[in-house]
């Protein structure tokens, strides 16, 4: 299919973004988030479009890569309420706690950490990143069902399938999105995606067998719909002594 040309008067819009960008220093964090509130504007009066016409904004008319120009944005996102810590962040650690592999609670600590007063730099970034990254040992799950509940896991085991599947949807979409080469096809609407598979993946994930229903043993009754056990959800909803 043949690319449409930029309209001028979008092409115009993207000289200002260009000018700022050249003269850009690395660690000028203010003037990036300055360019990064620029082109969230110009993202956001073309997400109807949904045909890539922002990422062709963002090389033609101001010269930079999809994945640069998603870095100032995302910087700009993160540091825009956060006057007071701005200059506590290298952007190129931001660039890292933005990203889409990176946990939520590493953008917090170092949030926390900043306004201690602590210089967040990339190699901080990383440490904060990979911490929050591995898997928590001899950490008990809080409020986990009563045993035994063996019999329940031939249920529940689709349930889980279904959530590995959403979790890997994520993971190669957002790569994909960041991609210079699909990104076009995929990024104004990845945000809406995003939510959407994530609110599937709550459902699934609260809708699995969870608990076998003590007021029934397990043998079914009108509590429980006749399933002999309790969703995440419903075992959820039990006053704390039910659920011992």
């Amino acid at each position: 299919m043949p690319v449409t040309a930029l309209a001028p008067s979008l092409t115009s819009r993207g000289i200002p973004i260009k000018k700022k960008i050249d003269a850009l220093t690395r660690h000028n964090v203010t003037a990036i988030i300055e360019i990064g509130a620029d082109l969230l504007a110009v993202q956001a009066d073309l997400a109807h479009h949904g045909d890539g016409t922002f990422q062709r904004f963002v090389k033609d008319a101001v010269g930079v890569s999809t994945k640069t120009a998603y870095n100032y944005m995302n910087l700009a996102g993160f540091l825009k309420d956060r006057v007071k810590i701005t200059q506590s962040f290298d952007p190129a650690a931001v660039y890292l706690l933005t990203a889409d592999a990176a946990p939520e609670a590493a953008e917090a600590e170092a949030v926390q950490r900043a306004e201690a007063g602590e210089r967040i730099t990339p190699k901080v970034a990383k440490e904060i990143i990979k911490r929050h990254s591995e898997p928590k040992v001899d950490e008990p799950e809080a409020e986990a069902p009563p045993d035994p509940d063996a019999w329940l896991e031939p249920l529940a085991e689709p349930y889980g399938t279904a959530v590995t599947a959403i979790n890997l949807m994520l993971r190669v979409l957002g790569k994909l999105a960041g991609d210079e080469a699909t990104g076009m096809y995929l990024k104004d609407g990845w945000s809406g995606i995003q939510v959407q598979l994530l609110d599937v993946k709550r459902i699934i994930s609260q809708l699995a067998p969870y608990a076998e229903h003590k007021d029934c043993g397990g043998k079914g009754c009108k509590g429980c719909r006749k399933t002999g056990y309790l969703t995440k959800f419903g075992w959820g909803t039990l006053p704390t002594e039910q659920r011992e």
